[in-house]
């Protein structure tokens, strides 16, 4: 989760400051009215910062699986102590 807000600091930090890179290159296209580059742009933002998204996606449901399959079997009311 960090990772995906450091991204994000770090691509406003671009469009503030940079002179190159992907949020450079979002805002020179904005001001050109280069669409096509700012749709890229933002496209390209999205998949990187999905990434991190779904693989946080996918350990906690690996967690919350373990756990849920260990509350189930402590609720068994057929099980024998």
């Amino acid at each position: 989760m960090g990772w995906a807000i450091s991204l994000i600091v770090i691509i406003a930090a671009e469009m503030v400051g940079a002179t190159v890179r992907l949020g450079y290159m979002v805002l020179e296209a904005q001001q050109t009215f280069r669409t096509e580059r700012v749709f890229a742009g933002i496209f390209v933002i999205g998949l990187i910062g999905l990434r991190p998204i779904s693989a946080f996606a996918a350990r906690a449901d690996c967690c919350c699986r373990g756990i849920e399959t260990r509350m189930l079997k402590a609720s068994d009311p057929t099980r024998v102590f």
